[in-house]
């Protein structure tokens, strides 16, 4: 009643619904399949504006299947437009981690408001990994794993 609401973008409502089902492949184990319908729904929409939910699932994406030029570019979108968004120093980190630049992914997770993520502490873990750290990065995930086992009591 009173009908001040705009209507959502139809375009951009599909393009959300293709970004589920994107996110529920790469989950199901089918991250390829997830990337290559996230890829064409985006180029479907491209008259929709940036988004956030979908420059981060894109970029997420791309990393996990290795396409990390395709990965830069949309990051680089994706800190042009949410400069501010909370993710870019994760994808920051993968990123660099993917490129083999060790004290790059660290320097992107520094910080009070990245440290506090639990993403933060895969991504230390992985730093730890690279630096043939194991037995310190296993430890990591321990006592993270431990935390989160208390938290859920």
């Amino acid at each position: 009643a009173g009908g001040s609401e705009t209507e959502p973008d139809k375009n951009l409502v599909k393009l959300h619904r293709k970004v589920g089902l994107a996110r529920k492949l790469a989950l199901g184990g089918k991250p390829g399949q997830g990337l290559n319908l996230l890829e064409k729904a985006m180029t479907d929409a491209a008259a929709v504006p940036p988004d956030a939910m979908v420059l981060e699932l894109a970029v997420r994406l791309n990393l996990l299947m290795g396409e990390t030029a395709r990965a830069t570019e949309l990051l680089a979108v994706f800190q042009e437009h949410f400069a501010d968004h909370p993710a870019i120093s994760f994808l920051a980190c993968r990123l660099a981690l993917a490129a083999g630049d060790i004290e790059g992914a660290s320097m992107a997770i520094k910080g009070k408001r990245a440290r506090l993520e639990p993403e933060a502490v895969l991504l230390r873990g992985l730093i730890l990994e690279a630096q043939d750290q194991c037995v310190k990065a296993a430890e990591l995930y321990r006592q993270e794993l431990e935390k989160q086992a208390l938290s859920g009591l």
